[in-house]
């Protein structure tokens, strides 16, 4: 039998290479609530391909395909484990921990410490004022908003870290608001805060006052006078300040002159006399003036055609001394014929606060035992008697001399009345007038000088600034030795040369150019 020997050649199968699972986790370290992205990418086969992916992410959900992503909804660590096939059906794992932290408080801002300037005249800004704090952990941008009455009027961009505050400032105009209360709210996204802004309306422009200084009067002489400006008004119901001024006349001294109803004492004279009186009214902003006219009759029986006459009167008729100092007054007798033997008569001083009577010294006296002075205990008035007395026989003669005494800043008038004037041989003269005299008391004192200053034109300025009778370079001198003391820091208005409202070195300079000028 014959054979043949076939040698065969047996292969065992292909061994399959199982796959490599590997993953990464984007971000890994996520917060609660945030996707974390899965990727399987480079997972490999090295002898074929990958045909699934199968995702466990820890927390009991799972996911399939290369990529996967997936949120977690508390802090913790989490085991993700990937599992892949291979298209031989081999498998590999890999497992991964991600550590979830709690997810920051998100921004929230908070408005307080609204508040919002009330009340605001119609027209004027209303400044409003806030802090906007951010409690939670995120930073943020918002806007915040400011309403009026529901509508927007204003707005600005905030950005706050979490936990920071900050004041936020906004100006209202409130021309185009209504007069009265206006709600106002500021906003942010999370919350508000609202107030109240009261707009007034705007005051009307001031009106001026107008001045009545009453009616003209007529009176009789040494009787008792009384202004009347109550009748002046003020078309806004203001209240009124009073300043009353003598313009023209016979000077007399004016009590409460700052009032409504000033009074003085008609003074005594020969004929009809005029007086006038300015009063200026103040409603604190604006002035009127008006004027009044008060006639003086005289009221004095006329003098017989025959006998002696006189006129009797206080010399000077005027004078001006400082606050505390005193003036002398002269009683003197003009044309006396046949001398004077006696008389009786009385001086009074209008204004005891402002002045009063000190003294009376008597001259050409016999027998002083032969004299009586009363002065009254207020010094408001003196009585004077005296027989025997012993005179010239002709021209004018001195019966004495009254001092008055100041207390107090202003001016008063010094009345004379005669009751009884006769000469040396007992006939009694007819006195066909009497004439009494003014005192000004002034604080306006400069310097050491030895009397008040004096406005010797009337301007309104005091030129005369040492009271000397005479306007010179010691005037200058004076005032500039004394510019910081209490008469021209006190009273800067009578040193206004330059009449620019104030008093400084300008005015010195202006008095002196005005001397020499």
């Amino acid at each position: 039998m014959d054979t043949t020997a076939t040698t065969v050649t047996v292969q065992a199968p292909d061994q399959n290479e199982p796959p490599t699972a590997s993953f990464t986790a984007s971000p890994d370290s996520p917060d609660a609530g945030e996707t974390v992205s899965f990727d399987a990418s480079t997972s490999s086969d090295a002898d074929g391909s990958i045909a699934s992916y199968e995702w466990a992410f820890g927390d009991g959900d799972t996911a399939t395909g290369e990529s996967a992503g997936h949120a977690y909804d508390a802090a913790g660590d989490y085991d993700v484990t990937l599992t892949v096939t291979d298209d031989d059906g081999a498998t590999a794992q890999t497992t991964q921990t991600v550590s979830v932290s709690e997810a920051p408080v998100p921004a929230s801002f908070q408005v307080s410490n609204l508040d919002v300037e009330s009340p605001v005249t119609q027209g004027d800004d209303a400044s409003v004022t806030a802090t906007v704090e951010n409690v939670g952990e995120e930073g943020d941008t918002q806007t915040i908003s400011l309403a009026v009455e529901g509508s927007e009027v204003d707005s600005q961009s905030l950005t706050l870290s979490g936990g920071d505050g900050q004041q936020v400032n906004f100006a209202v105009d409130t021309a185009g608001l209504s007069v009265g209360n206006n709600d106002v709210t500021l906003s942010t996204d999370d919350d508000s805060a609202s107030a109240t802004l009261d707009v007034t309306p705007d005051a009307p422009e001031n009106q001026p006052p107008t001045a009545d200084a009453g009616d003209d009067q007529t009176v009789e002489e040494n009787g008792s006078v009384t202004l009347d400006a109550a009748a002046s008004s003020d078309p806004d119901g203001d209240g009124l300040s009073y300043d009353w001024t003598q313009t023209g006349g016979a000077a007399v001294g004016l009590s409460d002159d700052d009032t409504a109803t000033p009074s003085f004492t008609a003074p005594d004279v020969d004929g009809e006399e005029t007086l006038t009186f300015e009063v200026e009214v103040s409603d604190g902003e604006a002035t009127d003036t008006d004027t009044v006219a008060v006639t003086v009759a005289d009221t004095e029986t006329e003098p017989p055609t025959d006998g002696p006459s006189a006129e009797v009167g206080l010399s000077p008729d005027s004078d001006l001394v400082a606050v505390g100092d005193s003036a002398e007054y002269d009683i003197t007798v003009d044309d006396a014929e046949g001398g004077v033997g006696v008389y009786s008569m009385t001086v009074a001083v209008d204004d005891p606060s402002v002045a009063s009577i000190s003294g009376v010294d008597l001259a050409s006296l016999a027998n002083e035992e032969l004299a009586d002075v009363q002065i009254a205990e207020d010094g408001s008035s003196a009585t004077i008697e005296a027989v025997l007395v012993d005179t010239s026989d002709t021209g004018s003669v001195t019966l004495g001399t009254v001092t008055v005494e100041s207390a107090a800043e202003g001016t008063t008038g010094v009345s004379l009345d005669v009751s009884e004037l006769g000469d040396e041989s007992g006939n009694a003269y007819t006195v066909t007038a009497t004439s009494g005299a003014t005192l000004e008391a002034s604080t306006l004192v400069v310097g050491g000088s030895e009397s008040p200053a004096q406005d010797p034109d009337g301007d309104g300025v005091y030129e005369d600034v040492n009271g000397d009778g005479t306007v010179d370079v010691l005037d200058v001198q004076t005032l500039f030795a004394d510019r910081d003391g209490a008469a021209a820091q006190n009273s800067p208005e009578a040193f206004d040369f330059n009449g620019d409202g104030e008093f400084s070195l300008l005015d010195i300079q202006t008095l002196f150019a005005e001397e020499t000028g």
